[in-house]
């Protein structure tokens, strides 16, 4: 006998939903602050201890002039720990409540360069009127530093049960460090491992496995009234569609709550959601390390709404066809009030609004305000083709083709989305000055490369490429037309090897001869192209559309490949091949063969570093950091010992001339040294302003040039006495405030906001200005000799000159970082470094517009990388240098030692190759998951061996 199952609480929720009125826009305040206070010692207790240690220390807490003298402040989160920018959870005592709440956690927000991805998430759940935590975005600050825009979530917890009307009962957290909450029998131990009771007896968790217990053996037949019995459906389709509205399947079997109110007879358990940071677009990298993985700059709208981990609960709600369909009911009631552009681009705006002068004053975030820009409009249109694709693969049967899809015209400035049967949305036109037309077919030619295009070596394109075809072909129109890519994972992209940023593709059409541009806005994030006005001219058989670079586009220097994300403060090389940088959350890299590889280290403390340096000879570095901290090593930064200067204030800058230096920081504080950094002793400046960078000169007299404060620069003269005896020689005023300052002999360069570079010599009274065209903050100045200077700043904007700076030069860097500083290693090979991990290499030291190509970079030495990804499935990417010609042969081998792939894509066998990085590729087919061997052999031309190694690789099914 065939049943029918009814499921009123589903019914009711979805006819709640759809009965909600017109929702407009959420008006937003002002982003409120918070701070707390921490002696010095707790600060550096905090930073310096193992950032996973969760002891809470003292912190009193200010809010609106409001103080809470007994909070405690603890870092907060696993991976968010790895980062330079910290989550925090603050304590408050039992008798003293935040608002009722007991803790309340400040989220870094680090991995969103938007900003606002998990509040549009928990504002989601809010709309749906679940039970779950509400978010805020809030400045924190501590002892008076900002540390950034967070956002503000409470714990959940009995004060947040408590606050909400429900019962103080049993709840249970689906753990994140183990991720195996997924609803399956486990004894006892083992659920006290995967679920963090929050409430109720410790060591009672009868009531979880009867649960755990019942949703496994339920027959398939009755699971629907299991489910009934036991939970609030209502919550169960809420986490489900924003789970799926937001692309979070990763809280399956983690960061989930079971709350059991023990005040119903029936449907006690109630799911509570966590934490939604990796969502609304983003999505991690598993070919990149983690946590590294996190920070992945792909993009993807078009993963099947069930995606994740497996959990009893989910697979068998949507196993059970009468759940399932509730379920898409529900969720198309969603998609029709609530998941909408009507609804949400206004919240998205108005977020971006509040929010736009805190990102751009947030010391700690990564990414720039381009970034931030992007990763608005790229949320609006993951809203538009997240809800399309659902529409079209889950809510409705998938119908169509794939690449391809025509829609009658429905009217003047209505966008015309155009979605393949796969859900991927191809491309949106809004049409106006329409005349004659009843159709448009687009067609979209993936991973294919644009027709009539040389191919060179680099691949200077995306690989796809886009025909627009109106019916009848005599219509005329003029339409907005957007298109879009994929960049979804380093093994998922259609970005060309020889594109950098993509920020500098341009949008290409060719009418059935040439290739001409077109005025174009490359969304670098969302992967979208976006041409304003279009014309019906340029569209039907035989005419296609592209993202290429401009054949006259030539970087001369290259962003180097690496999986960091600090902010890289400064660099410094004392030979051609030796070198290092230092960085947030005390990150440390070294370099020893000129920068072609660099190792990665710790300064041994979460505080961030802005400047180093090193005294003669080579191998004692010296690092200075925030909070007073300043740090040395005496084995080329491999161990690091505090080397305390007895003061709070940042340590901006240090520099040494041989055995002698001084390092200076905020409030005019200065030290020197003359005995390589063995002791130390202050210089009482009488300045209380904050020194930005130093250069230290140990010649016949001993002084030093500081930038700072405001806008002027010092020059300070002292002898060598301890302590040394101080006189201020001379105060230059500059007309912008200035970063960085270099010398040159007696000669002093310096640089600063709005393009401002100047010079003086030491016995001068007043500067020469040698100002840039444009107005770019420069965040360093660095000088080859006394007539080529380099600066370098905002936007990856380096710039060159070769005569003191009376012209000077862009140096083309297909990047958009801002780099904080750059440095030579005494060949002409150039270094820059800046935000989100960004590490440029050039072997050209200066180009001058118009003249020349570009040189090669010619490796050193022969060298085998390690394959890219690795792991990897199922092809991966070798790539080897060449310093001069060479034959060279790449084989690879299982564990066993047998040969099972003789030649690979790439280099022909006997072809002798010129110097260079060359590459590659190994496609593993159906070769089994294991270990596998790559050796290179490299050959003159008489057969002489030249160079060989072998490295391991991992293929992973």
């Amino acid at each position: 006998m065939h049943r029918t199952f009814k499921l009123p609480a589903i019914a009711i929720a979805i006819v709640c939903l759809l009965s909600l009125p017109a929702i407009g826009t959420i008006s937003y305040g002002q982003v409120p602050g918070y701070s707390v206070e921490m002696t010095p010692a707790d600060y550096q207790t905090l930073f310096t201890r193992n950032v996973f240690n969760d002891t809470y220390l003292p912190a009193p807490f200010t809010s609106n002039d409001t103080l809470w003298p007994e909070a405690r402040v603890r870092f907060k989160g696993h991976s968010t720990r790895y980062y330079a920018k910290k989550s925090y959870r603050v304590r408050f005592a039992d008798t003293n409540l935040f608002h009722g709440y007991r803790q309340i956690n400040f989220n870094s927000m680090y991995t969103d360069k938007s900003f606002m991805r998990e509040k549009l998430a928990w504002d989601l759940f809010r709309d749906l009127g679940a039970l779950a935590p509400t978010a805020d975005h809030a400045e924190f600050s501590i002892n008076g530093d900002s540390k950034g825009l967070y956002l503000l979530i409470p714990k959940v917890d009995r004060y947040l049960l408590q606050l909400n009307g429900r019962q103080v009962a049993p709840m249970y957290e689906a753990d994140d460090f183990y991720a195996l909450a997924d609803l399956t029998v486990q004894p006892d131990s083992l659920l006290k491992l995967y679920y963090a009771k929050e409430i109720g007896d410790a060591a009672d968790y009868s009531d979880l496995a009867a649960l755990i217990s019942a949703l496994n053996s339920a027959p398939a037949g009755s699971f629907a009234d299991t489910v009934r019995q036991h939970f609030d459906t209502t919550s169960i389709l809420q986490w489900f569609a924003v789970n799926a509205l937001t692309m979070m399947g990763d809280s399956y079997n983690k960061n989930y709550l079971l709350y059991r109110d023990t005040s119903r007879a029936a449907q006690q358990w109630t799911v509570i959601p966590w934490d939604y940071d990796l969502s609304w677009g983003r999505t991690g990298d598993l070919a990149v390390p983690y946590p590294a993985s996190l920070l992945n700059d792909g993009f993807a709208y078009s993963f099947s709404p069930l995606a994740g981990p497996d959990n009893v609960l989910k697979d068998r709600f949507m196993a059970t066809t009468e759940l399932r369909d509730g379920f898409k009911s529900y969720l198309s009631g969603v998609l029709s009030t609530v998941f909408t552009e009507a609804h949400l681009w206004p919240r998205i705006d108005s977020l971006a609004a509040l929010m736009r002068s805190d990102a751009a004053a947030d010391p700690e975030r990564w990414g720039t305000m381009e970034d931030f820009e992007e990763h608005i409009e790229a949320l609006k249109y993951y809203v538009t083709a997240r809800r399309n694709y659902l529409l079209k693969t889950f809510i409705n049967p998938p119908s169509g083709a794939f690449d391809i899809a025509t829609m009658p015209f429905t009217g003047e400035g209505v966008p015309h989305h155009y979605v393949g049967v796969d859900g991927r949305l191809l491309a949106t036109l809004s049409f106006t000055g329409v005349t004659g037309l009843d159709s448009v077919t687009v067609i979209t030619h993936p991973n294919t490369m644009p027709p009539d295009v040389p191919p060179p070596f680099d691949a200077r394109w995306v690989n796809r490429w886009i025909e627009v075809i109106p019916h009848p072909p005599t219509a005329q129109f003029t339409t907005k037309f957007r298109w879009a890519y994929q960049d979804v994972s380093s093994t998922d992209r259609e970005v060309g090897i020889g594109v950098g940023d993509e920020r500098i593709l341009r949008a290409y059409h060719h009418d059935g001869s040439v290739w001409s541009t077109l005025p174009g806005e490359v969304n670098a994030f969302a992967n979208t192209v976006t041409i304003d006005t279009l014309t019906a001219g340029r569209t039907g058989p035989g005419k296609y559309f592209a993202l290429m670079l401009s054949d006259t586009y030539n970087p001369t220097w290259q962003r180097m490949a690496n999986n960091y994300w600090e902010r890289w403060h400064d660099i410094r090389f004392p030979d051609s091949v030796n070198g290092f940088i230092v960085g947030e959350h005390g990150s440390f890299l070294r370099t020893s063969d000129g920068g072609d590889s660099w190792e990665r280290d710790s300064i041994g403390s979460a505080l961030h570093f802005f400047s180093g340096d090193m005294s003669a000879p080579w191998g004692r570095l010296f690092a200075a950091g925030e909070s007073g901290s300043f740090y040395a090593s005496d084995d080329t930064g491999r161990t690091w010992a505090s080397a305390v200067l007895g003061v709070t204030d940042n340590m901006r800058a240090v520099s040494f001339d041989g055995d002698a230096g001084v390092v200076v920081g905020d409030s005019g504080r200065a030290f020197a040294t003359f005995d390589g950094g063995s002791s130390w002793s202050e210089v009482v400046t009488g300045l209380t302003g904050d020194f930005q960078s130093v250069r230290f000169s140990n010649s016949s007299v001993d002084y030093f040039i500081a930038v700072g404060p405001g806008v002027r620069v010092f020059t300070e003269i002292f002898v060598p006495l301890p302590p040394p005896e101080f006189t201020l020689s001379k105060s230059f005023p500059a007309a912008h405030p200035l970063r960085s300052v270099t010398l040159v002999g007696s000669t002093f360069w310096v640089a600063g906001d709005s393009g401002y570079v100047a010079f003086a010599d030491t016995a001068d009274t007043m500067l020469m200005e040698r100002n840039l065209p444009v107005r770019v903050s420069l965040r360093d100045i660095e000088a080859l000799d006394s007539l080529r200077i380099f600066v370098t700043g905002d936007g990856g904007a380096i710039f060159y000159t070769a005569d003191a700076g009376l012209t000077w030069y862009r140096q083309l860097t297909g990047d958009t970082h801002d780099l904080y500083a750059i440095a030579f290693t005494g060949t002409g090979r150039g270094f820059a470094v800046g935000n989100g991990g960004t590490i440029l290499r050039t072997g050209v030291p200066g180009t001058l517009t118009g003249v020349g190509a570009d040189a090669p970079f010619v490796p050193s030495a022969f060298r085998l990388l390690q394959n890219y990804p690795n792991p990897f499935n199922p092809a991966t990417t070798i790539a080897f240098d060449l310093p001069s010609d060479a034959t060279v042969s790449i084989e690879i081998f299982d564990v066993l030692g047998r040969l099972v792939a003789p030649r690979l894509s790439g280099p022909a066998p006997g072809e002798s190759l010129p110097p260079g990085r060359h590459t590659a590729e190994w496609n593993a087919g159906r070769r089994a998951t294991g270990v596998y061997f790559y050796r290179m052999n490299a050959v003159d031309r008489s057969g002489r061996l030249l160079f060989n190694d072998v490295k391991k690789m991992v293929l992973v099914r």
